[in-house]
């Protein structure tokens, strides 16, 4: 019984381990993209500028 609650508990371990680095990575994606929109927006703001002198 003991180690089959220790096995569930690795699995366990394992899954919430894996969520993790999933989670992770998600947030770095939107780092990524939350970065590219604002070199996005101020390109467009340096154009724009050019455009009204």
């Amino acid at each position: 019984e003991c180690e089959r609650e220790q096995k569930c508990h690795s699995l366990l371990q394992v899954e919430m381990d894996e969520m993790k680095s999933n989670l992770m990575n998600e947030v770095e994606k939107l780092g990524k993209r939350e970065k590219l929109m604002w070199n996005l927006l101020s390109d467009a703001y340096v154009v724009r500028e050019g455009l009204e002198k």
